[in-house]
């Protein structure tokens, strides 16, 4: 199973947290990060897709079982990276997160084709997962 949830707050939010003033987005993060962090745990993927700002990025606090590393790279004037890193759940169960550039929806900086060889390096991450 994958999971795309927004880590600052997995409660839909209207409007979208870019929508958000900034006293609206600090109220929902405290709790929203630890609910975010208690959905994983409770739904158990086997890959996570992070489509957020680098900043948030550093929010996920499951122990880490590998470092960040490259994962794919749409070369273009200005690349765009993909990122896995494994992480253990409390359950002992290790998940593959993703993390790509923020965007409204996952990896929606590049071109279908390019989407597409992304999540056959995803599917490749997990299988040697």
């Amino acid at each position: 199973m994958a999971l795309h949830t927004d880590i600052c707050s997995p409660l839909a939010t209207n409007p979208t947290w870019s929508g958000l003033s900034k006293a609206q987005q600090a109220a929902l993060l405290g709790s929203g990060v630890l609910l975010w962090h208690r959905l994983v745990e409770y739904l158990q993927p086997d890959i996570v897709i992070a489509s957020i700002a680098r900043i948030h990025r550093e929010r996920i606090s499951f122990d880490l079982h590998t470092q960040w590393e490259s994962l794919h790279c749409v070369q273009r004037a200005n690349p765009y990276h993909v990122y896995a890193s494994r992480r253990k759940l409390a359950s002992g169960k290790q998940s593959v997160f993703v993390y790509g550039q923020a965007a409204q929806t996952p990896f929606g900086l590049v071109s279908r084709a390019d989407q597409e060889k992304i999540g056959s390096s995803i599917l490749e991450a997990a299988r040697h997962h």
